[in-house]
């Protein structure tokens, strides 16, 4: 290397801390709180309209991130709950009565909620941090920068709805 050539030029990128077990839930618990104070009556619409798909043997369809994990919670609640395996279009047997909950950190499967409004399906949004206007029966974004905890805030919230009117019976068998 002569005089005139150069060092190659390395930058380092601040590294963003990896939160810890705590920190995580910690996040993700002020998250679901804030949710919980700040959007009430988001949460409470689409705890009656879970507790209405319950009641009427409807079908919870569920499009969107850890959509299979949310259908084994919904579940467990005694729902019948189906994850779709495509986000952009609803099954044939999805009927009047039955609720499509989409729930997402990032990008939201929204095409979906025209067409459930044409065959008279509730609707219920959980969303990530960017907020905007949707047609659906109850919106709820989780206002969190960290992705993980708010992929935690979202089980929490879904626990929370699934919980309320839990038959803790038929939650033990299903353990």
């Amino acid at each position: 290397m002569s005089e005139f050539d150069e060092a190659p030029i390395t930058a380092t990128c601040p590294v963003t801390p990896s939160l810890s077990a705590l920190d995580l839930l910690a996040l993700a618990g002020r998250s679901a709180a804030r949710v919980a104070c700040e959007q009430s009556s988001a949460v409470e619409t689409a705890a009656r309209l879970f507790e209405g798909a319950a009641a009427n043997e409807a079908t919870v369809w569920i499009a969107g991130d850890a959509a299979y994990e949310h259908a084994r919670r919904l579940e467990a609640a005694g729902h019948r709950a189906v994850a779709l395996v495509d986000p952009t279009r609803l099954p044939p047997n999805v009927r009047a009565g039955d609720v499509l909950f989409v729930v997402a950190v990032g990008e939201l499967p929204i095409g979906l909620l025209p067409l459930a409004r044409q065959r008279d399906v509730d609707t219920i949004v959980l969303g990530g941090a960017q907020r905007r206007q949707l047609e659906a029966d109850a919106v709820m974004f989780v206002d969190c920068r960290d992705e993980r905890a708010a992929e935690l805030t979202h089980s929490f919230i879904v626990t929370a709805l699934c919980a309320q009117y839990l038959d803790i019976d038929q939650a033990e068998s299903a353990a």
